[in-house]
């Protein structure tokens, strides 16, 4: 996204990492509140730290990047490709969107 977690930007925020054991997934997310509700009420939910950093507002180049929830799976899927989340709107009924997670790159 913009930098690794040893050397973020100075208007970058801390994307935090958990894994998911039940799914063996990921679940990335800027929202601190978010990720202490999993840890502290979904007993599958691991901490694994910051992963990377990522712009909160776009502030020149950086691009959304979509968050969607697969209500089949429960994983999330991410992308910052318009015609990649076009095609997920349009056709995918089981992919709940979310909005816009953060701006990169």
């Amino acid at each position: 996204m913009v930098a690794p977690p040893n050397q973020p930007s100075a208007d970058a925020t801390p994307v935090y990492r958990l894994l998911n054991t039940a799914t063996n997934t990921h679940l990335d997310t800027l929202n601190n509140v978010e990720r202490a509700a999993l840890l502290e009420n979904v007993a599958q939910f691991r901490d694994e730290g910051v992963a990377l950093s990522a712009f909160v507002q776009d502030s020149g180049p950086e691009v959304p990047f979509y968050r969607f929830f697969n209500t089949r799976t429960g994983v999330h899927v991410f992308t910052a490709n318009e015609g990649e989340r076009s095609a997920i709107l349009g056709t995918m009924a089981w992919m709940q969107p979310e909005g816009i997670a953060c701006y990169v790159l």
